[in-house]
């Protein structure tokens, strides 16, 4: 072996070097050996795999089949019900699953419109009838999922749109292109332009943008698949609340089946704190063209997360975003998707942690932390560096629930970790309730008794209450159109907690007075009676019967032939 010199610390020290002939023989015995082993090994599998065929091949073996799928059919249902906790259990499931599947028809192929409604929203002129240019970059597209695509937009009942494609995809996916001109022969509203090179997703739908020719621009993938009416929805929001930013609720998919879905995303309103913890808007966004003056579209530093920095330098800059609640895009899973869970793409958390900084240094915070969620990697938990010492008012609403509010009340007072804080309790007239066990630091907490219903539109805390020193606002309960018709109305808690609750009307009402009806004994109902509705069914006349379990914030009601839809917001009656 050979030695070299080198100087240490002014020394010199004999370093041996390295035999590489000698590594070289080692690294071959090595592959000798593991080839040898390898071979054996497939030895062993084709002896194993000529057992097999030979029982499998047995008559006996065939002969028993229906006895085997029987008994593993058995095994099943024994796991199933282990864990379920009892045969209750599995049947509850099974309830469960079968109003899943009828829930995602609902809100998949069946929320379409029929062919009355489809003609009636294409003969609607809107005042502004807006042009809607979708940014949609293609890299390799899969043929049915383009198809698919692209027919999505052309079913639409609003038709002052144009699809914009660019397309990166390889030598190897030429029919990208050949699908895309054959589209657009047929179809002028298609415009296709083939890329020199593919500069990634942020890159590729700024080379969309240079297509585009509308007032407004919506952002579309690939692979996903929107809903008839989202176009036509989008359009009328910008008309009737002067929306410059919009987006709607989601779901994704499996198998080329919307109708087969994973998870249904039905989205809050617009909230800046929400927005920058989680991108939950994602998809549907359409947005004025005037929110990119001076800024880019996509900035391809933040790939992977290019759409969560998009929305917040756009929200920032847009004076109404609009939520629509409704499911009207289709999110494909499938793999190397997003949608198939953030592993597939693992550069989306570092680029959305640096979108969501760059957009707090932008608001002028500079101490914060930002770190991943147990639920998600790319739902944060963001900390702010407290700066003072500000004083926390914590308004907590309250009637009849006792209990609950002394939970609630203790464990702030016990865990909190910030102590200069105070509690307001809103008490909407409770029959009964124990005012003096609640203590802060040796003092009452402060109370604010409002009458039963109160039409206070902004709630202002009670002068008398010493403790309570910052301003309080917020929208209690809103005035609505009392009901012109003579009804009874009466609601009982029976065996197992099932509230019912009848209205007997004195009188025949058309579609219209029902919906007014039941708006207003939804403003005026228990508490109860608004969270455990269930079930709407006609009796004789005009008699009416509702049962437990029903979410009324999004309910229908069915009278005679006419469904009357109605929630939290409003009531439309749909003929």
């Amino acid at each position: 072996m050979d030695q070299k010199k080198e100087k240490n610390g002014g020394q010199e020290s004999v370093v041996p070097e390295k035999d590489y002939k000698e590594a070289y023989e080692q690294e071959h015995y090595k592959s000798t050996y593991l080839a040898g082993r390898v071979a054996e090994l497939e030895d062993q599998v084709d002896d194993l795999q000529f057992k097999l065929d030979r029982i499998k091949n047995n008559p006996v073996w065939k002969a028993s089949t229906p006895l085997r799928k029987c008994m593993h059919f058995a095994i099943r249902q024994v796991d199933r019900v282990k864990n379920c906790g009892s045969i209750g259990g599995v049947v509850t499931k099974m309830k469960y699953k079968a109003n899943e599947r009828k829930a995602m028809k609902h809100y998949g192929t069946e929320s379409f419109p029929s062919e009355e409604e489809r003609k009636r929203q294409e003969e609607t002129v809107f005042p502004n009838m807006v042009k809607i240019s979708i940014l949609t970059p293609l890299w390799n597209t899969p043929e049915n999922f383009l198809r698919d695509m692209i027919g999505s937009v052309q079913k639409q009942t609003y038709g002052n749109w144009e699809l914009c494609l660019a397309d990166g995809s390889d030598d190897a996916h030429a029919y990208v292109g050949e699908i895309c001109r054959e589209l657009a022969g047929k179809d002028e509203r298609i415009r296709y332009r083939k890329l020199e090179k593919n500069e990634g997703i942020a890159g590729n739908t700024n080379q969309c943008l240079t297509m585009a020719t509308g007032e407004y621009i919506g952002l579309f993938d690939h692979d996903d698949m929107l809903h008839p009416c989202v176009l036509f929805e989008y359009v009328k929001a910008i008309n009737e609340k002067n929306a410059d930013y919009v987006y709607c609720d989601e779901a994704t998919f499996k198998n080329g089946d919307i109708n087969q879905m994973i998870t249904m995303h039905f989205k809050p309103d617009y909230a800046i704190d929400n927005l920058r913890a989680n991108n939950y808007i994602c998809h549907f966004s359409v947005f004025s063209r005037k929110l990119l003056d001076g800024t880019e579209l996509f900035r391809t530093k933040f790939d992977g997360s290019q759409d969560h920095d998009m929305i917040l330098r756009l929200t920032d800059k847009a004076e109404h975003v609009v939520h629509v609640p409704k499911l009207l895009y289709y999110w494909r899973l499938h793999a190397g998707s997003v949608a198939s869970g953030i592993e597939a793409k693992p550069y989306a958390i570092e680029s959305a942690r640096g979108a969501v900084a760059d957009h707090l240094r932008k608001h002028g915070f500079e101490h914060f932390t930002i770190t991943s969620t147990r639920a998600f990697e790319t739902i944060f938990k963001i900390t702010y560096e407290i700066i003072g010492d500000p004083k926390i008012s914590i308004i907590i609403p309250n009637k009849d629930h006792v209990e609950d509010l002394r939970r609630c009340v203790t464990s702030i007072i016990e865990k909190s970790t910030y102590d200069n804080y105070e509690i307001v309790i809103v008490e909407n007239n409770s029959p009964y309730f124990v005012k003096t066990d609640l203590i802060k630091n040796g003092e009452p907490v402060g109370y604010l008794n409002l009458p039963s219903h109160s039409k206070t539109e902004n709630l202002i805390y009670d002068e008398n209450l010493s403790s309570c020193e910052n301003k309080i606002y917020g929208v209690y309960e809103m005035d609505i159109e009392k009901p012109q018709v003579a009804y009874t109305f009466t609601d009982t808690y029976v065996e197992d907690y099932t509230l019912q609750a009848r209205i007997d009307v004195k009188e025949a009402i058309d579609e219209k007075q029902l919906a007014v009806l039941m708006r207003y004994l939804y403003a005026q109902a228990s508490e109860s009676f608004l969270y455990e509705l269930y079930e709407v069914n006609i009796y004789q006349g005009n008699r009416y019967l509702f049962d437990s379990y029903f979410d009324f914030t999004r309910g229908t009601i069915k009278f005679n032939s006419v469904e009357a839809s109605f929630t939290m917001e409003d009531i439309v009656i749909e003929n």
